[in-house]
């Protein structure tokens, strides 16, 4: 799955070049946030906290058309409505890749 979605992002934001510059400035700083909390929530065992916050990545990701890192928080949500905490550790790792790579994405776009 595509890491970044430039011409989806740029259709969201209706190519104002000021906006998407803002905006992936604004998920940048934010998402680094979400996933340290996501980390942090998780190694205290607290999966029903990781499940608000991969909701709450799903929605910042989408909005800045990152649509891998979106998708990997909706599968973390779903595997933890099945309680399957091992399943959400492993997703978590690709969450922070996804993250990692949309952040490079964003950081070398030039809007």
């Amino acid at each position: 799955m595509q890491d970044f979605d430039i011409v989806d992002y740029g259709n969201r934001l209706g190519n104002n070049k000021m906006l998407m510059t803002l905006v992936a400035k604004e998920f940048l700083t934010e998402g680094a946030g979400l996933v340290e909390q996501i980390m942090a929530q998780a190694a205290a065992d607290d999966w029903n906290a990781v499940a608000r916050t991969a909701h709450r990545i799903k929605g910042a990701s989408a909005e800045v058309s990152g649509l891998a890192m979106s998708a990997t928080a909706q599968q973390l949500e779903v595997v933890l409505e099945k309680q399957d905490i091992d399943a959400a550790k492993q997703v978590l790792e690709q969450l922070q890749k996804d993250y990692v790579a949309l952040a490079s994405a964003l950081s070398n776009s030039a809007f």
